[in-house]
């Protein structure tokens, strides 16, 4: 009987020895990821334009965080919300989630901070102008 009991603690353990080397392990803070930089020339010709007058929106401010590698992020600046929000005198603060600081909690981009809520996935220009309350 003490043979069949050690022989089940053996397996049991072992089971436990396989199940903790397959667990993926916590990555480190102090992991770098080195991403190439690839240009983007829907990026790099961003252009402001100058506000419309007799436009105004409740919310003058918004965040928006993207990746260069993000195929919404970079539909946002295809359908020009960026440019047509700085134009109606928005203060855009354009985000680079893998160059510049984050100051919010969040799991995707493309991420808009309006008024304090954190909203992640693509909006189109519309949804962004009704929700920073512009007419």
């Amino acid at each position: 009987m003490n043979k069949v009991l050690i022989i089940v603690l053996g397996i049991i353990i072992l089971g436990l020895i396989v199940i903790f080397l397959l667990m993926p392990g916590e990555k480190s803070d102090d992991t770098v990821i080195d991403t190439p930089v690839v240009e983007d020339p829907i990026i790099d010709k961003l252009e402001v334009k100058e506000p419309i007058v007799n436009s105004s929106c409740t919310i003058s401010e918004m965040i928006f965080y993207h990746s260069e590698y993000c195929g919404y992020c970079k539909d946002v600046w295809r359908d020009g919300s960026i440019d047509y929000l700085k134009s109606l005198g928005v203060d855009v603060d354009v985000r680079d989630v893998n160059k510049d600081k984050i100051d919010h909690s969040f799991e995707g981009v493309p991420t808009f901070v309006i008024g304090g809520e954190v909203m992640s996935g693509y909006r189109n220009t519309n949804k962004l102008k009704e929700l920073l309350g512009c007419e």
